[in-house]
């Protein structure tokens, strides 16, 4: 299974290169059509399996892309395959992305120099492998949390009341569900 899928308009090729081969030093595992499929290959069938293989796909979101009939099947085919999609911005702002990526948090490279860019396909490279680091803090948070709720089981109601006036979110501590309903005055 491949780490990322990559879409984007053949156009942009000039740009999304670079940062793949930033990627690909990094340790990810890189699927780009145009250097990922053998020669003599039903492209489709690649795409499709490829797609179905990756972990993410990073969706650099130009106008050109955005406009490209190829770049929306595979970023639809994404979504509905339930895969993380990791929208990339650098010509318009994500704003501007299409409805469907639009709720996404985009990466926007637009103000970024050569040196900042490496720095953030380095990061994005350690988002996407999910080290140690990431479970780590996962699983810190989880311990947290029933460390928390403990204390608010142990200490009563004066300490639950302190905390639930601080908290964005009210936790019903008998279903563990977060009441939404509740106002956080920050």
């Amino acid at each position: 299974m491949g780490d990322c899928f990559i879409s984007h308009a053949t156009a942009d090729k000039d740009f999304v290169e670079p940062f793949v081969k930033m990627l690909e030093r990094n340790g990810l595992e890189v699927f780009m059509a145009p250097f990922s499929i053998e020669a003599g290959t039903d492209w489709s069938d690649a795409v499709r399996n490829a797609l179905s293989d990756s972990k993410c796909i990073l969706f650099f979101a130009s106008e050109r892309a955005c406009a490209s009939a190829y770049v929306m099947q595979e970023v639809g085919g994404a979504l509905f395959g339930d895969k993380r999609v990791i929208p990339i911005v650098w010509d318009m702002p994500p704003e501007n992305l299409p409805g469907f990526a639009n709720k996404m948090q985009a990466l926007d490279l637009r103000a970024d120099t050569a040196d900042t860019l490496s720095q953030k396909a380095v990061e994005l490279s350690r988002s996407m492998r999910g080290g140690p680091s990431l479970m780590v803090a996962l699983i810190g948070g989880i311990v947290g949390a029933w460390v928390g709720m403990a204390v608010l089981q142990v200490f009563g109601a004066n300490v639950r009341k302190d905390f639930d006036n601080r908290m964005p979110c009210r936790v019903d501590m008998s279903t563990a569900r977060p009441d939404r309903s509740a106002k956080h005055d920050g």
